[in-house]
């Protein structure tokens, strides 16, 4: 169902998407050829275990724990303590040949999958696995497959009314399976130079501005800071496009089926991945396409990347002024950079090894001050009280990285700015708004969102960031610049200063 949660939480939110999921299963048994009868039963029971599975898993936010998800062991201790399949035919099938170690990541779970899969009957295993092939290939089959999918992913769990247009679907497919491919032609049409460069600049002053930062922190030794800032001037920095493209060469399309076509793109991407095995860690890869309007950190090999398409309004404008830019793209930059130092991001060092380089009193205060972050999250209302059902509230725990991130990503990015009028001069206001509020104007921007109610409840459950109004209105209430640039004194955005909290 997307979450844990939705199997077991006992809210009428959680009760409306289980009870539509039910329907789904049941329709796509239906379709896949079974009875009435065999539907009804195969649903009952692919539900009833995926239920037990839930059990068993752990919530998002503790998935978050690297310390809890990191235990490493061999291949043989693994195999021998968690024996409910034969992974010797598991990592045949799958193509691993020489790794002698492994990381279980969720031992909690796997221990609980252990226990619970030897006491579920086989053919129940063989519904499970029809119904988990059929759930893969629905959006790949006939309109009454695409359409069944649609009523439960569509509008029961994110609350949309109409299916996107075939074009944009099939678009869509083509752009994920041959992602490099398009990057190429996105690159070639949309990507000047020009905005290279300019990034390039504005990601040497935002690391500038983030070392500043580092060294006036109160809270922390100089110890600490010391590795923090060989962290940053370590960072490995992507900006546009890869340097080696993919090669598609051996990829087989053909006439005969859209699905065939898609377990063979499938199929092309595994074999791929696959050759990474036993090699040293590629540092030259890419996690996202060029085409993509994202970014991300990477703390296992301490790298930010900017893809191409993220360089356009509203997040980058070459025509616009400094102060819009770093509003925009400078605090996003400013914000992967504050991932190598979120609750995450601070366990890795500057080689991305999972490492502790902080001070037990500087980790004590990092915490204190996190935690208040936490709180402050969780008092926000995401949906009021109704019918007698409680309120939903942000997640302050599971949306803590992206919180850290965002708040560090704007002071940031506004020292940047200073900097630059420290060199350049402070420009005039333009039609009336001053460069800072041009630029906490154009911040405000970048995360306007318009979405209904059941795509917040379920952001709220899955998302590790916070809702687009609670990336501004939450997290300016921190930020002191922001209170001077508006003259802000009282209302709803206004925290008092003791009640403040500044990590980075």
């Amino acid at each position: 169902m997307g979450d844990r949660d939705y199997y077991l939480a006992d809210d009428e939110n959680s009760a409306r998407i289980r009870d539509a999921y039910k329907v789904y299963v049941n329709k796509l048994f239906t379709l896949g050829g079974y009875s009435e009868e065999e539907a009804a039963k195969a649903a009952e029971t692919v539900i009833g275990l995926e239920t037990e599975i839930a059990k068993v898993s752990v919530d998002r936010a503790t998935r978050r724990d690297v310390h809890k998800n990191y235990n490493k062991m061999t291949v043989k201790n693994f195999t021998s303590k968690y024996d409910f399949i034969d992974w010797n035919i598991f990592f045949k099938e799958t193509g691993i040949s020489k790794s002698t170690e492994l990381n279980a990541a969720q031992v909690t779970f796997f221990d609980g999958l252990t226990k619970l899969l030897k006491n579920v009957s086989f053919e129940d295993q063989k519904e499970y696995l029809v119904f988990k092939l059929l759930n893969s290939a629905s959006n790949y089959l006939s309109e009454d497959f695409v359409n069944a999918n649609f009523e439960y992913f569509g509008k029961a769990v994110q609350g949309r009314e109409e299916l996107q247009p075939l074009w944009k679907r099939s678009l869509a497919v083509v752009n994920r399976s041959l992602a490099d491919a398009f990057g190429q032609l996105y690159v070639e049409k949309y990507f000047p130079a020009s905005s290279k460069d300019k990034m390039i600049e504005m990601v040497a002053n935002l690391q500038t501005a983030l070392g500043e930062r580092i060294a006036a922190l109160d809270w922390m030794s100089d110890e600490t800071k010391a590795k923090a800032h060989e962290k940053l001037g370590t960072f490995i920095v992507k900006v546009g496009y890869p340097d080696t493209w993919m090669d598609y060469s051996t990829l087989d399309i053909r006439n005969d089926s859209y699905w065939a076509n898609i377990c063979r793109v499938n199929r092309f991407g595994h074999e791929d991945m696959m050759k990474d095995e036993g090699q040293p860690v590629d540092r030259t890869e890419w996690g996202m396409s060029p085409q993509t309007v994202n970014a991300y950190y990477n703390p296992t090999t301490n790298e930010i990347c900017f893809p191409a398409a993220i360089l356009q309004p509203p997040f980058f404008n070459p025509n616009a002024d400094d102060a819009v830019n770093y509003g925009g793209i400078g605090v996003v930059i400013g914000h992967e950079m504050t991932h190598g130092f979120d609750d995450q991001g601070r366990e890795f060092d500057k080689d991305g090894n999972m490492a502790n380089w902080w001070t037990e009193a500087d980790a004590a205060a990092f915490k204190e001050r996190t935690d208040i972050l936490v709180e402050q999250f969780n008092q926000i209302v995401i949906l009021p009280a109704k019918d007698g059902q409680p309120a939903l509230m942000a997640d302050g725990a599971l949306s803590l990285g992206e919180n850290i991130a965002d708040q560090g990503g704007l002071r940031v990015a506004y020292t940047a700015l200073q900097n630059t009028f420290e060199a350049n001069g402070e420009p005039e206001p333009i039609d009336g708004f001053t460069a800072a509020q041009r630029f906490y104007l154009s911040y405000a921007t970048i995360w306007g969102q318009n979405i209904r109610d059941e795509e917040a409840a379920r952001l709220t459950k899955v998302d590790v960031h916070s809702l687009g109004k609670n990336r501004v209105n939450a997290t300016l209430r921190n930020v002191a610049s922001f209170y001077e640039a508006f003259d802000i004194t009282d209302g709803a955005m206004f925290l008092p200063e003791e009640e403040r909290v500044v990590i980075w």
